[in-house]
């Protein structure tokens, strides 16, 4: 087994890790109560570990050899013709939009706690809107880069 193998064992490792300690502390917080932003967060988180999860399976295994040298922007925007060339790749649409928007869903309470333990509500309030507007342009962008690769 050569290194690139081993770092590629130890990051889906750490993936498969990540995406179960997530998806336990999600099932905690939902048998208790809790509020509706915490619920928001719950959900981004899930989103992500999915998109993660089949984002790593379908590139490590199922399109493994379609890459030969590794996934590069083509690869994600299933081809040269982008997103919209195929209808396979018109349903990576709104998973790569909302996968963008999740994380930063995903973020917005830790923001907000911090926030408001060193300013106010109306700080915490105002940074979660600039985090959430970031992500919607993010997303956005990408999802141009990904219609149209190559930036035509």
């Amino acid at each position: 087994m050569d290194r690139q193998e081993r770092q590629q064992i130890i990051l889906i490792a750490l993936l498969v890790t990540q995406v179960v300690t997530g998806l336990m502390l999600a099932l905690d917080a939902t048998i208790g109560r809790s509020t509706f932003e915490h619920l928001c967060q719950i959900t981004a988180g899930t989103f992500i570990a999915v998109f993660l999860m089949s984002h790593t399976l379908a590139v490590a295994v199922l399109g493994r050899g379609l890459l030969n040298g590794g996934p590069d922007f083509t690869f994600a925007s299933a081809g040269p013709a982008g997103l919209f060339g195929s209808a396979q790749g018109t349903t990576l649409f709104p998973y790569y939009g909302l996968g963008v928007v999740a994380v930063f869903v995903h973020l917005a309470r830790p923001v907000r706690l911090y926030v408001t333990r060193k300013a106010t509500d109306a700080h915490a309030r105002r940074a979660v809107a600039v985090l959430v507007g970031v992500a919607l342009v993010l997303s956005a962008l990408l999802l141009r880069a990904l219609v149209h690769p190559g930036g035509r």
